[in-house]
């Protein structure tokens, strides 16, 4: 401790100085020597030049860092090892595939596993020559660290809540005649005060005070800040070198050890951030050990928040936050604007920003107003997501998404950015739905990608969800500071309207109407900027039930209708701008291009595809025999968000009537609602029985509900299990649509129907 202190204080000789510092480095070293086996009590073998022996081998804790030494975005993990006497040696001979290996398969956790190196292992001045061979979590192989209590509290506890105290070492002079540029008044202010945006404020406003940080104090600190001499050189900074990164270690212990002994064999902080003199370390600037209590930073970027917050996030285990819409030019890794573990910045104050939805899910803040879903198929997950700063607004129910994947692993996580408070900087995606997945909830060291920022009335669509299926997020609304989102998966099938006839509205509700008459499908004026859509079907009635027997589509000033044919010779049957299989229909409304396709001797399919205007998005009217059927693939609130008619509205899902207020839930009076009028414009070729003012046509028996139950499960040529075979082999994932199929096959008597859905 004496000679702690007069390295500390001693000002007057410098030959003095000199002295008794070189002394108690050479002790130092001498010591981490010849006790990196202390907690074993093993024997070591010390040769001429200083290398060490270990006979039985070294116990130690394991501590990851990143570092991109050649500014390339390709970072290595380096490790190293913290002994029990508080001294971290380095093991340069593992690559960063094996070091990531070890974490994600969960042998080795960076700041709990217990590494055991083997008898025979080397140490030469702070390198291990050897790789572990026992990695051990199980918490009771932890060594005492000197008796040290904090350190202990803080290594044992894999914790991100609380309060904790937290340390700024700055150097006066080092080995290479260098200085920390920032005083020690500068870095209290920049880094420890209350009064401005520092990791100090930032943390707690981010943490809504579940983890929280104080300046440290004791012997050598005066505000939270050190001022320490050490005469250990740095090396050149190149951590890739084994021989600098010995250099770098030995200068790091140096000081770590000048605050261990000047505290009676403790730590006085839960946290330590050294500020290096200018470019101590080569290429990036900062480093934070992962799950550890320690990170450093050279002089030019140690008082900026934003780097101060990114190696914390390490502290706290958190890895980067990479994206994969990233600018050209931009180094995706760290791609992700939206938190602080994505790019830092050169601003001392800021920028204001807490972290992503990935990492604010990893970091638990937010466990109470977090909400986890896994869409199934017909049955999506509907959240309305207020801001992370809205987390203690007692009328925001949820401030966090997470979409489980059940097989991959990977899971999705949303938040709504919304840019006010304490996340008013935030650079990318403001006011937006980020989108963000993680595997494995970041445990493993895994980064997070942002896939996604959504505005109101968009959507994004990601392949392979739960193996094969498409996952859909849709963001329905934002206003007043939440944001509506609609996530589904799965083949649910597409709104629009089947066999005899059932229809499936915006939101999978299945129902039947049995009338004959023309109907206002979907009707939407602003559609496509305004040139327009409409969707007339036409049902023919059969006694007990009815069917489509044809369907036609407007948009701008151009109409396609088609028809169903018993006989299906040739072509589709379908008439555009009144001409009968017209050869120019190349597209409707200037934009939307319109295929024809003989599927096979009783299907044919015609393709209106809106990709243009709406991004992956078709109406699809395909015609089976005499049935016609209508779908609106992968639709979209962008694109049907306004529409009315017997589909009902996109984003509620209610059946409304013409007059926009009264919902109607009895589908006879809704078939009736929107028979067309003489005002819809009847935009089939030729008119048929009944038009307005007459009524449509009902069933012999009212709905036919009766007479059809007894048709379908009477006496029968087809079993109903013979038609759930046939319909349940070839519809997949959507029950409600094999029961529509089920009942289509026993009206008809035909198995074959199965190939109209």
């Amino acid at each position: 401790v004496q000679t702690t202190l007069l390295c500390h204080y001693q000002t007057t000789i410098a030959i003095t100085k000199m002295t008794i510092c070189s002394l108690y480095t050479v002790l130092l070293l001498l010591a981490a020597s010849l006790s990196v086996s202390k907690a074993d009590h093993t024997n070591s073998h010390i040769f001429s030049d200083g290398t060490v022996e270990s006979m039985d081998g070294i116990d130690c804790l394991g501590m990851v860092t990143d570092y991109d030494g050649a500014m390339d975005g390709n970072n290595r993990l380096l490790l190293a090892c913290l002994t029990d006497d508080f001294q971290l040696l380095g093991v340069p001979n593992v690559s960063t595939d094996w070091i990531m290996e070890k974490m994600r398969n969960g042998m080795m956790k960076s700041g709990r596993t217990r590494l055991r190196f083997p008898a025979g292992t080397l140490v030469n001045s702070f390198l291990l020559d050897h790789l572990p061979d026992v990695f051990d979590n199980s918490g009771a192989a932890f060594g005492d660290y000197g008796g040290d209590r904090r350190l202990n509290r803080r290594l044992n506890k894999f914790k991100r809540t609380g309060s904790y105290d937290l340390a700024i070492l700055r150097i006066i002079s080092d080995g290479a005649g260098k200085t920390t540029t920032p005083s020690a008044t500068e870095l209290q202010q920049e880094i420890l005060s209350t009064t401005d945006v520092n990791i100090r404020t930032q943390i707690a406003a981010c943490s809504f005070n579940q983890l929280t940080l104080a300046p440290a104090t004791g012997v050598l600190l005066s505000g939270g800040v050190a001022s320490m001499t050490t005469f250990a050189h740095p090396g050149n900074g190149n951590l890739d070198d084994p021989t600098q990164y010995n250099n770098f270690l030995n200068y790091i212990n140096d000081l770590l050890g000048q605050l261990f002994v000047a505290n009676g064999n403790s730590l006085p902080a839960d946290f330590i951030q050294i500020c290096l003199p200018p470019d101590t370390i080569a290429g990036t600037k900062s480093l934070g050990f992962f799950n550890s209590f320690l990170s450093v930073f050279n002089s030019d970027v140690c008082t900026y928040t934003s780097y101060n917050m990114h190696e914390f996030g390490h502290n706290l285990d958190l890895n980067h936050s990479s994206d994969v819409l990233f600018s050209p030019g931009m180094d995706s890794q760290f791609g992700d604007q939206t938190g602080y573990m994505g790019l830092s910045y050169l601003q001392v104050h800021g920028p204001e920003m807490c972290f992503n939805a990935a990492k604010s899910f990893q970091l638990g803040w937010y466990t109470t107003k977090t909400n986890t879903c896994t869409p199934e198929a017909c049955a999506p997950c509907q959240v309305d997501l207020g801001g992370l700063v809205s987390y203690q607004d007692p009328s925001v129910d949820w401030v966090l998404l997470k979409i489980q994947d059940p097989l991959s692993g990977t899971d999705y996580y949303l938040t709504y950015n919304n840019a006010t408070g304490f996340n008013a900087g935030t650079n990318e995606g403001i006011n937006q739905v980020i989108v963000n997945t993680q595997a494995s909830e970041g445990m493993e060291a895994n980064f997070s990608q942002l896939v996604g920022m959504l505005d109101a009335g968009t959507n994004a669509t990601y392949m392979g969800f739960n193996g094969t299926d498409e996952l859909l997020i849709e963001v329905v609304s934002i206003q007043n500071g939440m944001a509506s989102v609609q996530v589904s998966s799965g083949t649910c099938g597409n709104p629009g309207t089947i066999g005899d006839p059932h229809f499936r509205t915006w939101q999978n509700e299945h129902y039947e109407y049995h009338g004959q008459c023309d109907l206002v499908l979907v009707r939407d004026p602003t559609f496509a900027d305004n040139k327009g859509l409409e969707v007339q079907i036409r049902t023919k009635l059969i006694r007990f039930w009815s069917y489509i027997k044809s369907a036609v589509i407007r948009i701008g000033t151009d109409i396609l209708e088609v028809q169903g044919d018993a006989d299906m010779q040739g072509n589709a049957k379908y008439w555009f701008n009144l001409e009968y299989q017209a050869e120019d229909m190349s597209q409707m409304g200037g934009l939307f291009p319109v295929t024809v396709h003989v599927r096979s001797e009783k299907k044919r399919i015609v393709t209106i595809d809106l990709d243009a205007f709406y991004p992956n998005q078709k109406i699809v009217i395909s015609t089976w025999k005499e049935f016609v059927k209508v779908d609106f693939v992968n639709p979209s609130l962008e694109a049907f968000g306004n529409s009315v008619g017997m589909l009902g509205d996109y984003q509620t899902g209610k059946t409304y009537a013409r007059d926009g207020t009264t919902v109607l839930n009895d589908f006879w009076q809704l078939g009736e609602e929107w028979q067309v009028l003489p005002s819809d414009d009847m935009l089939f070729f030729a008119t048929e029985y009944p038009q307005f003012p007459e009524t449509c046509l009902e069933p012999e028996e009212a709905q036919g509900e009766q007479r059809r139950r007894q048709r379908r499960l009477g006496e029968s040529n087809v079993s109903l299990e013979e038609a759930e075979a046939a319909c349940s082999s070839l519809i997949k994932g959507d029950p409600l649509t094999i029961k529509d199929c089920v009942y289509d096959i026993l009206a008809t008597q035909d198995l074959d129907m199965v190939g109209a859905f």
